[in-house]
């Protein structure tokens, strides 16, 4: 439970410094950092949450039957409606 908590306060922090640096560049328009922001937090989340799968399968012992269950469930998420 306590790494859940640790995982979701780093990508809150990672979200948090990403929109304040996309707000610094943007400039006059904060529209535009706020885009920006977006586009470099996703995929910067994506591989933290690679790495932490990753950690999960090879140190941890989680089955691979998760991974794929993980995969699954992330196609049916992301599937457009």
């Amino acid at each position: 439970m306590t790494h859940t908590i640790k995982v979701i306060a780093g990508g809150l922090v990672l979200l948090a410094l990403c929109l304040l640096i996309g707000r610094w560049v943007g400039g006059a328009t904060p529209a535009i950092g706020l885009v920006r922001a977006v586009k470099v937090f996703v995929p910067l989340w994506f591989i933290a949450a690679g790495i932490n799968m990753w950690v999960g399968v090879s140190k941890a012992g989680y089955s691979v039957e998760f991974i794929d269950y993980t995969q699954v469930d992330a196609n049916v998420e992301l599937a457009p409606r």
